[in-house]
């Protein structure tokens, strides 16, 4: 198995110019609690990069593209 999918959403490791954030600055961002995060990366909607043992991080690109996909228009 490879590194980069041991656990759900994960991408492959991101390069060094690519801005991340935290679990924290996300929840932050989206006015939601870090379990929220959470729940969205494992169901697959927020895609993450592991980044060492433990740690986890969000593409910033990743984070504005699934805000993109979710603000609504009213009709």
């Amino acid at each position: 198995m490879r590194p980069e999918k041991l656990f759900t959403g994960a991408k492959a490791m991101p390069t060094v110019t690519e801005a991340l954030m935290t679990r924290k600055q996300v929840a932050a961002l989206f006015g939601v609690s870090t379990i929220t995060i959470i729940r969205l990366q494992e169901s697959g909607k927020l895609p993450a990069v592991r980044i060492g043992a433990g740690s986890i991080r969000y593409r910033r690109s990743d984070v504005e593209q699934f805000i993109a996909k979710s603000i609504t228009v009213p009709a």
